[in-house]
């Protein structure tokens, strides 16, 4: 509503007045709730629209006011223009009438039962703030059971958005969706399309020869003819031997598959230079292994350098090469890889502790500064469990942390989420199964190494003891591993530098030594990538002298825990210890 106000003071003779817009949001409501109760008494009401065997009165105007549908279909000439009733086609009455509700009251509740069912109808009709209201609902509660028909609904140029956001989706969560019921009832030609995406966000191409096979077995007779067209999608020169045949005693009850990938394997020639002979573009195929300190032989204790570069080796072309430096030198911080980037937080540089996030993002090759945590940390256990991201323990200045600090990407910033029982620092702290686990470490700078294993649930915050470990670990380095956790290296007082490794089975609940590493390796890094197990770098003395300085390692090796032998592998650009590992 307009009005024209007129000015207190004057100006000369004349006398000064502005205009003012006043809204009346409570008239819009009211005035909306009169217009839907003369459709609901039928009054001035002038079309009946036909949606199955129900018929709905309404106002040509209101609907041509509220749909550039119904506009089109009554103020463009076309015959329904001057007729009294239009039908629609394929459309369940239940969920027109919410969206005629919609358009006279601007108001609409989208559940999970109704979603696609309104989005549906609501882009056929054109009626936009409906679509993007389910286009936001389907994308809040995306899961790996629903994505697929999330994406095949969403084929028309107004859900394009959708499409893209779930195709995402599906990528990045491969493994998971492949065992799904929405994935094992796709048609052949939809699963060869996705086992061939160079894009499919996997560890190993295992995974796809996994989903090939589980797809098959849900109807053997049927489905085994098409085995051949799947098959011909894997990348089988990158997968080793030893990974088929855990798969294939994995898939033993059915013969018949496993027969017909072996005659496949037999008859196939992929060419060097076929597509197939190499990595997935997106198969996390590199080690990122961040900072940490270097001190070179003879060097005294007040030699060590805390580093700021990064290095990344490729386990394919069995390379190492420089990447971007992070933004200031650190050593016994932490790091995990989440959503396709690098988190690195905490450690310390000389006398200074950092509180500090960096995010590496793959696609630009550029480190960026995330939200610090509420204070510094150093020699403390990082993971990500959920979609979040955990700091347990180290050193808080000069006391052990006691809480449980968390980063949730969704609200932008660090809670404390709990109390640990037990402080310590140089634990090992990796997640598995949605549980995570913290191995080994120190609770007081005077005491003595520690054998705990103890778990922690994120959902509960329950914290239960588990089998301790064979060997005192601390400045140990923890890995999940295809079912397993391993402890690699580490110190402890009496062995010092620790070459010895051992593997525990969360369904057992028992630790089992394996064979040891060529070096004894404390504070090394070391990751799980395809199938194998991955001891970088670390340090230790040359001269049994516990006075001497250690000095830091550039060699690698890795460990096959189906034939239990370590091979050496090129080493680091530049020894390091108390650096910070992850796989992308």
């Amino acid at each position: 509503m307009w009005y024209k106000e007129t000015m207190e003071e004057e100006i000369g003779e004349k006398k000064e007045t502005r205009d003012v817009r006043l809204e009346y949001e409570a008239y819009r409501k009211e005035f909306s709730k009169k217009l839907h109760q003369l459709r609901s008494d039928d009054e001035f009401c002038d079309i009946d629209i036909q949606v199955g065997r129900q018929t709905f009165r309404a106002h040509k105007i209101i609907l041509a006011a509220g749909s550039s549908y119904f506009s089109a279909m009554f103020c463009s000439g076309m015959m329904e223009d001057h007729a009294d009733v239009v039908t629609l086609y394929d459309i369940d009455p239940k969920i027109f009438s919410v969206l005629l509700d919609f358009i006279y009251l601007g108001e609409i509740d989208v559940t999970e039962e109704n979603c696609q069912d309104l989005m549906y109808v609501a882009d056929m009709i054109d009626l936009l703030p409906v679509v993007t209201a389910c286009v936001t609902f389907l994308k809040d509660n995306i899961q790996p059971y629903n994505c697929i028909g999330i994406h095949k609904c969403a084929d028309t140029p107004n859900l394009q958005e959708l499409r893209l956001y779930a195709e995402d989706y599906i990528e990045t969560n491969f493994n998971k969706i492949t065992k799904e019921e929405e994935f094992l009832e796709l048609p052949s030609t939809e699963v060869i399309t996705w086992l061939k995406s160079e894009t499919i966000n996997i560890i190993s191409e295992i995974e796809v020869l996994d989903a090939a096979l589980y797809w098959t077995e849900q109807n053997i007779e049927d489905r085994l003819t098409i085995l051949p067209k799947l098959l011909d999608c894997v990348r089988f020169p990158v997968l080793n031997h030893s990974q088929m045949q855990e798969l294939f005693s994995k898939h033993v009850k059915s013969r018949k598959v496993v027969s017909a990938v072996r005659t496949y394997l037999r008859t196939c020639d992929i060419l060097s230079n076929d597509i197939r002979s190499f990595p997935r573009k997106s198969s996390t195929r590199s080690i990122y292994v961040i900072g940490g300190f270097n001190r070179a032989k003879n060097g005294r204790w007040s030699d060590a350098i805390s580093l700021k570069t990064v290095v990344k080796y490729d386990t394919f072309k069995r390379q190492w090469e420089n990447v971007h430096s992070i933004s200031c030198p650190r050593s016994k911080h932490a790091a995990v890889s989440l959503n396709r980037k690098i988190y690195v937080v905490g450690g310390e540089d000389d006398l200074l502790m950092y509180n500090n996030l960096e995010i590496y993002n793959l696609q630009t090759g550029i480190w960026t500064e995330g939200p610090a945590m509420s204070v510094p940390r150093s020699g403390f256990g990082l993971c990500a469990c959920d979609g979040k991201i955990y700091a347990f323990g180290g050193w808080v200045g000069s006391v052990l942390g006691d809480n449980v600090e968390v980063y949730d990407q969704k609200i932008g910033h660090w809670v404390t989420d709990s109390v640990i029982p037990h402080p310590k620092f140089a634990c090992g702290v990796v997640e598995m199964d949605g549980m995570i686990y913290i191995v080994g470490g120190t609770e007081t700078e005077s005491s003595t190494e520690m054998t705990t294993c103890d778990s922690f649930n994120p959902v509960t915050k329950e914290w239960t003891e588990l089998q301790n470990m064979n060997v005192r670990r601390s400045d140990l380095a923890l890995v999940a591993l295809d079912g397993f956790i391993y402890a690699v290296g580490g110190y402890n007082e009496y062995d010092r530098e620790l070459s010895t490794v051992e593997r525990y089975s969360p369904e057992e609940n028992t630790w089992t030594m394996i064979s040891p590493m060529s070096e004894r390796r404390t504070a090394p890094s070391a990751v799980g990538l395809n199938g194998l197990l991955y001891a970088i770098g670390g340090s230790k003395r040359m001269v049994d002298n516990p006075y001497t300085a250690p000095v830091t390692l550039e060699s690698v090796e890795c460990y096959d825990p189906l034939t239990d032998i370590w091979t050496e592998l090129p080493p680091l650009p530049v020894g390091r210890s108390e650096a910070a590992a992850v796989v992308l």
